[in-house]
This record gives C-alpha cells, sequence and structure tokens, in this order.
C-alpha cells in the first residue's frame, strides 16, 4: 500500500496501489486481484471488479462498479474480452453483426442490401425505385449492384434494424438479390447493349404501340416480372392493348376486326392452327369465304378465322 500524499501519519491515509485488493477491514493487506479482475487503485476496497470475458457485456453493475450478471454482446456491437463494465463497443460505420456474442471488430459487417460509400461515412441502403439496385450477401462493398437501365427495384427482404445505442428495433424492407429486380406489365427485358464492368447487363424496355397495322408495334408481360432474364418486348402484327399505367406500355396485341394472322411460313393462321404471336409474320385483310371477328387468338381461339 501507499499513501496518496505526502505525510501520511495513519493507516487511513494508504491507499492500494492498482491491481490490489484489501483482504478485509480487520486485516489491512494488500493482495493481488485475481486473474481475470482488476482495481484501478488509490483507493480502499475489499474485492475486486471482475473483467468481462470476450463476447460479454455487463447485464448488472453494482454500485461500486463490480460486474454481478454478464450476458452475450448486444447485435450490432463487438465485446473484446478482459474489461470492465460496459464492455460493448458500437460497430463502426453502423455496420452490423450476424448474431449477438461478438468479439471482434472483424465480426462488424456490411450486410445484404447496404454498401459502404467510398468517401466514408455510415452504411447506406441501396436505392431501389426506377434503374434500381440490389446486395446480396454479407461483406464489403463500395456500391450496390445495378438492375439495369429502365428497371426497378423494390424491397424483396424484411430486416430488424437494431440500434445498440437505443436497443430498439425498426423493420426495413431492402434489395437483398437479383429478384429485386423487375419491370412492370407492359415492359420487356434484355441483355444491355453498352458493357458495364466487364458484364453485359441487363435492360428494361417499354413495349411500344406504333400507329397503323404491321407497324412494329410490340407488347410486353401481362405481370409484374422479377428476376433478371431475357424476356424481350413481343412483336405485334395487329393491334397492341392494354396500356398499363405505370408505364404505358402494352400487355397484349390483338387481330384487328377484318384481318387473319399470317404465319412466317406465309400461310393464314386458321380455327384448326396452333397459336403464338413468336410465329406470326404479318396480317393481312381477311380471306375470300372467311369470317375474321378480331381479338387475341392467344387468349379466345374463336379470334382466329373461321369459314362462313
Amino acid at each position: 500500500m501507499t499513501t496518496a500524499r505526502s505525510g501520511g501519519a495513519q493507516q487511513a491515509d494508504c491507499e492500494l496501489k492498482p491491481g490490489f485488493f484489501m483482504r478485509s477491514p480487520s486485516v489491512p493487506l494488500a493482495v493481488p486481484c485475481p486473474n481475470g479482475s482488476y482495481n484501478a487503485g488509490n483507493n480502499r476496497v475489499y474485492g475486486c471488479t471482475k473483467f468481462l470475458e470476450r463476447g460479454y457485456e455487463a447485464k448488472t453493475v453494482a454500485g461500486s462498479g463490480e460486474i454481478t450478471e454478464a450476458q452475450p454482446c448486444r447485435l450490432n456491437a463487438w465485446c473484446p474480452g478482459n474489461v470492465a463494465a460496459p464492455g460493448w463497443t458500437k460497430c463502426p460505420a453502423k455496420k452490423w453483426t450476424r448474431a449477438a456474442g461478438s468479439y471482434s471488430e472483424q465480426q462488424c459487417l456490411v450486410p445484404p442490401g447496404y454498401y459502404l460509400p467510398d468517401g466514408g461515412g455510415d452504411i447506406q441502403q441501396c436505392a431501389t425505385g426506377a434503374n434500381g439496385t440490389y446486395k446480396a450477401g454479407w461483406g464489403p462493398a463500395r456500391a450496390c449492384t445495378p438492375c439495369g437501365s429502365g428497371i426497378f427495384s423494390g424491397g424483396n427482404g424484411s430486416a430488424d434494424v437494431f440500434d445498440p445505442d437505443t436497443q430498439t428495433t425498426v423493420t426495413t424492407a431492402l434489395a437483398v438479390n437479383a429478384s429485386a429486380c423487375f419491370v412492370y406489365p407492359g415492359m420487356g427485358m434484355q441483355r444491355a447493349l453498352k458493357m458495364v464492368k466487364d458484364y453485359y447487363g441487363y435492360a428494361g424496355s417499354v413495349c411500344r404501340r406504333n400507329t397503323g397495322i404491321n407497324s412494329g408495334s410490340n407488347f410486353g408481360r401481362t405481370s409484374v416480372m422479377r428476376g433478371l432474364v431475357v424476356a424481350p418486348c413481343m412483336r405485334c402484327a395487329g393491334v397492341p392493348y392494354g396500356a398499363y399505367n405505370e408505364t404505358g406500355g402494352y400487355t397484349g396485341c390483338a387481330l384487328p376486326e377484318g384481318y387473319a394472322a399470317v404465319s412466317v411460313g406465309g400461310s393464314i393462321i386458321y380455327t384448326t392452327t396452333a397459336f403464338s404471336w413468336a410465329r406470326v409474320r404479318t396480317v393481312t385483310p381477311c380471306p375470300k369465304g372467311w369470317w375474321c371477328v378480331g381479338g387475341d387468338p392467344s387468349r379466345n381461339a374463336t379470334a382466329k378465322p373461321v369459314h362462313v
């Protein structure tokens, strides 16, 4: 033991050196702290404060500062152990941990649906909406992966975002893989013509209606299409229909009244013939002796020409 100031004249002036404690009030003997505990010194205490084990933080602390109960390190923080209460350090840049009980800063990661900006700062959610993006998997990423020009993205996964300071949770939707990418009805998707980062990605397009028959119109899907796939707008030799309000793209193709479809082989597609718009080269006025009511033969077989 030592005195806190020069000139100490009595036992009460003696204080403990760091790393020691007094065995009892009646026996003023300084004893080294056991392994896994400490005392800052310059005091008179009868026990040492326990250090926390790796991956644990203090749950309850006595008035003396002694840790009386420990628990696994909270989410989005790390607990190195061999330290005093509270024992946890928040992950830098608001990174996440996969589970409670992390003990190293290396376990603080960029989660799916987020990226870490080049300029530093906190992690950011991938941008969604038009020309949307996504990020799959845990790990570093300076940018999210673009779905492609004209392709949308939206949250296709949800996560409970835990704040280690307030210990509160907010549920948020995240774009966590390529299934977050989509095009609306009346749109198509194809390989991009321009290479991005040594890779030909995808591009979305709105399926358009041109004036007149056999004028190069096209039509797209009838429902939202998710994922990155080659599914371009389909050629409509007739008249596109079903404009989708979100994009203005058309979702179907019909034969005008009084017209029949001509296959790529040059023959007219009659009632008994299998129909697919992919097989149609052009449309032509209804042949003599046949009745052409018009409509979409891919949905309604009676739209194909029938003999009068």
